[in-house]
């Protein structure tokens, strides 16, 4: 019963690791990238919220495949967003100071 809301818990916690990486990799007078990512996670952290309360609501008999299509899409997001703030901080990292 509560394996849906462990799974949920779980996704939006290692979803928002790469999108904390970078913020915090982006320099301060980029503020539109920051922006930019935090509406990302917030529109799909909140599908995903809608998604996974909706389906113990109505208490499905059958399989969600609706659920489990946004599942693989919020960890391929996932993967996307880590590949892109591991490229932001070796980027800042091999970047001599100014």
């Amino acid at each position: 019963m509560y394996y849906n809301y462990i799974m949920l818990l779980a996704t939006l916690v290692i979803f928002f690791i790469p999108f904390f990486i970078i913020v915090k990799n982006v320099r301060t007078h980029k503020t539109r990238a920051k922006w930019i990512s935090g509406i990302i996670y917030g529109i799909v952290a909140v599908l995903l919220v809608i998604t996974v309360i909706s389906d113990d609501v109505m208490n499905y008999t059958d399989a969600n495949i609706g659920l489990g299509l946004l599942f693989i899409l919020v960890w391929n997001l996932t993967v996307v967003a880590f590949v892109v703030a591991v490229a932001f901080f070796i980027r800042k990292r091999t970047q001599p100071p100014l």
